[in-house]
């Protein structure tokens, strides 16, 4: 039974490390999600975010066919991806300790 606690023990610090990793990965991201709002038939859109107040802020990004546009669409996927490692890898890391505690008593 050692090996397998050893094994569930190492598992469970490969984890720890991702998350940190992923985490710092998220750190770089602004947070916030694009708002498409049409005006004068035309589609432009803004970055929503909350500041440091919780106050929501809006920041021009650009029109429909801008690059910019794109590349922060991009942006965002990139940033959802990772939070969705990172759930995955917490409730991996709850299994194990369940598993390393039953294993351990």
């Amino acid at each position: 039974m050692s090996i397998l606690l050893s094994i569930l023990e190492d598992e469970l610090n490969r984890n720890l490390r991702t998350q940190v990793a992923y985490s710092l990965e998220l750190s770089q991201y602004q947070k916030g999600s694009l708002i498409e709002k049409r005006r004068n038939n035309k589609i432009y859109y803004y970055l929503a975010y909350r500041n440091e107040l919780n106050q929501i802020k809006t920041n021009y990004v650009g029109s429909e066919n801008s690059p910019k546009v794109n590349e922060t669409k991009e942006y965002i996927k990139k940033r959802k991806e990772i939070i969705s490692i990172l759930k995955k890898l917490v409730i991996e890391e709850e299994e194990i300790r369940k598993m390393l505690k039953i294993n351990k008593d």
